[in-house]
């Protein structure tokens, strides 16, 4: 879903540089965007736990991020978050609904309806 939603963004934005923060397994997915840089995440080595995510944070912030978007929303991007919002750095974040999946999985629902799609 990354990919349609940056393209649209350039589309929008020809001029806004992009930075996508991502394992080097997915880094080929994202050569077709123009003017969009990856960099690279090491998080099961330099990256790893909260010393690790600092340093990425300190890198991050090093390369000029003067704001993020958080399109994964996990525990790592929770703790760049912390850092980021220390830094004064804009963060934003995707919602994923996970109360409203939480909710509609109870043993006991009273209100059943269809939840919005993560894209949406």
């Amino acid at each position: 879903m990354t990919i349609p939603v940056l393209y649209a963004l350039k589309e929008e934005n020809p001029n806004l540089k992009i930075t996508v923060l991502t394992r080097s397994f997915f880094k080929p997915m994202f050569s077709q965007l123009q003017n969009v840089q990856v960099y690279e995440a090491d998080v099961k080595g330099k990256h790893k736990v909260i010393l690790g995510l600092r340093k990425l944070y300190k890198e991050l912030k090093a390369i000029g991020i003067t704001e993020v978007a958080d399109l994964h929303n996990v525990l790592r991007s929770n703790i760049l978050k912390l850092y980021f919002k220390l830094g004064s750095i804009p963060f934003v974040q995707i919602d994923k609904g996970r109360k409203d999946k939480k909710n509609l999985t109870q043993l006991k629902v009273k209100n059943i309806q269809p939840l919005k799609t993560t894209h949406e």
